[in-house]
């Protein structure tokens, strides 16, 4: 009786690994492609609206990237994504925006903000539900997140009082400096 359990909790982690590196696959990242093509419309929209033109190099530039985006999402995973991270560190690539917003007006620079963190979250969403390693450690994932997050903006804070003391010292040595030159 325990052979026969025994072989048949093999066959269902077999059929579970097939599942979730066959089909569960194809779904998760045809479901991203989906989601993209969406928000790539809805980005057209507000070119077809008039709200940008068409041969815009800002609309033009957020074309490519959706439609690389849509192309390669079967390529993106977090083993991928980690090893570009890590290559990034060690090359020390120079930080700048791949969509320069600048030419258009603030309200329309805001919706494509929107629509661009949108396209992110759902790359991401999708990989980590593509991974079943990651899944099960998004619990753990998120905690560290929020925390890390809350540490940073407690350090932005100390940061910027730090600076408006500096400034004040310094402002008060040059207020007194013409009188100390005396």
């Amino acid at each position: 009786m325990t052979e026969i359990n025994a072989l048949l909790s093999i066959l269902a982690l077999l059929l579970i690994g097939l599942f979730i590196y066959g089909p569960w696959q194809s779904l998760m990242t045809e479901m991203a492609r989906q989601r993209l093509f969406e928000i790539r419309d809805d980005i057209y929209d507000l070119a077809l609206e008039g709200r940008m033109r068409f041969d815009d190099p800002t609309y033009r530039d957020i074309r490519q990237a959706f439609n690389i985006l849509i192309r390669f999402q079967h390529r993106l995973t977090w083993p991928v994504l980690l090893l570009f991270f890590i290559w990034d560190r060690k090359k020390r690539l120079p930080r700048h925006p791949m969509i320069d917003l600048s030419g258009v007006d603030d309200a329309l620079a805001a919706q494509l903000q929107g629509k661009l963190r949108d396209a992110a979250l759902v790359s991401t969403t999708f990989m980590v539900l593509r991974s079943p390693v990651l899944t099960a450690l998004s619990p753990l994932v998120i905690v560290f997140t929020v925390l890390y997050a809350m540490v940073m903006r407690r350090r932005a804070t100390f940061t910027g009082i730090n600076n408006a003391l500096i400034q004040r010292v310094e402002d008060e040595v040059l207020r007194h400096a013409p009188q100390l030159e005396a």
